[in-house]
């Protein structure tokens, strides 16, 4: 899952801003955010060793999120 962002989510996002596209960056990183929860849902019940790691994903994609909306 973190190298599907890394190697699809972020560069796509970076591309999307720097062709002016910010609509498609906020939708880039919106989805790396989402990846993060969903990695921690697979856990159910169970202690994620992840947990630390995709909480912190998820901030960081919600203050991209802010940021590229200043964009819009």
């Amino acid at each position: 899952m973190y190298e599907m962002m890394l190697d699809i989510d972020v560069p796509e996002a970076i591309e999307a801003l720097e062709k002016g596209n910010p609509k498609f960056a906020e939708d880039g990183v919106k989805d790396m955010g989402n990846e993060a929860v969903y990695c921690e849902e697979e856990f159910d019940d169970e202690k994620s060793l992840l947990k630390q790691e995709n909480e912190a994903i998820h901030e960081l994609a919600s203050i991209a999120v802010a940021i590229v909306r200043q964009l819009l």
